[in-house]
């Protein structure tokens, strides 16, 4: 077999074997921004109905912590 033959199937295999890694790569970045995403609309979501209740019940502010006087 002739030596660039050679060398051309054994980059085409490196080349392979590369792209597979960053498509992996790129799949867990993927999944994790859905993950962050998800967490964040749900945050949203929970603090827009906490908003709600409040308007709701016509409170204005909360304070957690010692009463100023």
């Amino acid at each position: 077999m002739a030596s660039w033959l050679l060398i051309l199937i054994v980059s085409l295999i490196y080349l392979v074997i590369l792209c597979c890694l960053v498509g992996a790569i790129l799949i867990v970045a993927s999944n994790r921004i859905i993950k962050a995403r998800k967490e964040r609309d749900n945050a949203l979501k929970e603090n827009k109905h906490y908003q709600e209740l409040l308007d709701a019940y016509g409170i204005k502010e909360i304070n957690i912590g010692k009463d100023s006087d």
